[in-house]
């Protein structure tokens, strides 16, 4: 659930930096995310100051949208709403999930095997080799070196990332499928765009 609500708010997030000025119904019809789902996201920035109300709604003409403005843009990761404020991955990485780190160790690296992208990204082990794994399969790492059984301890496979879609993490759906958010379409499993 709160993997949906992220990629919910990424899609909102990036529409209201395109669009300029919006209302709710706007960012909603264009992301195809429910009403009240965006209200809400734009109700928590406003309040942390990251959205502006431009036009207010008024008694005066009930049926007339509030229009807002992206008033605090700071790049290209959804802040995310938690009970202390709102954590924006943009200033502080720490706020980025486990995915996106690891995501981003890849792109700064020109060949990486599991233990570095743990050291870079906190994350245990079997959870970095998963990510990997997903990654290997969407086509988007190649093996450069494999292990080797017998090998010494400490031989791991060495990866490359081959296709560098850009800042933001793929995202692995339920169906199989992977969305690149960078270019806003679906990746098949060989990572070329459907």
């Amino acid at each position: 659930m709160q993997t949906r609500n992220r990629q919910a708010r990424l899609l909102i997030w990036r529409a209201m930096a395109r669009m300029g000025e919006f209302t709710v119904g706007e960012v909603a019809s264009v992301t195809k995310q429910p009403y009240g789902t965006v209200a809400k996201y734009v109700a928590d920035l406003k309040t942390w100051d990251y959205v502006t109300c431009v036009r207010p709604r008024t008694p005066a003409d009930p049926d007339r949208a509030a229009i807002y403005r992206l008033a605090l843009h700071t790049g290209p990761h959804a802040p995310q709403p938690t009970a202390e404020g709102m954590a924006d991955p943009n200033l502080d990485p720490q706020h980025l999930d486990g995915l996106t780190r690891t995501w981003l160790a890849m792109r700064q690296l020109t060949q990486f095997d599991s233990p570095t992208l743990q050291s870079l990204t906190g994350l245990k082990q079997q959870t970095v080799e998963t990510y990997v794994s997903k990654f290997l399969r969407a086509g988007l790492v190649a093996v450069v070196r494999p292990h080797h059984s017998g090998s010494p301890i400490g031989s791991y496979r060495s990866y490359t990332l081959v296709r560098n879609l850009g800042p933001l993490a793929p995202v692995f759906r339920r169906d199989g499928s992977v969305f690149d958010p960078n270019a806003e379409r679906i990746l098949s499993t060989t990572g070329r765009a459907s």
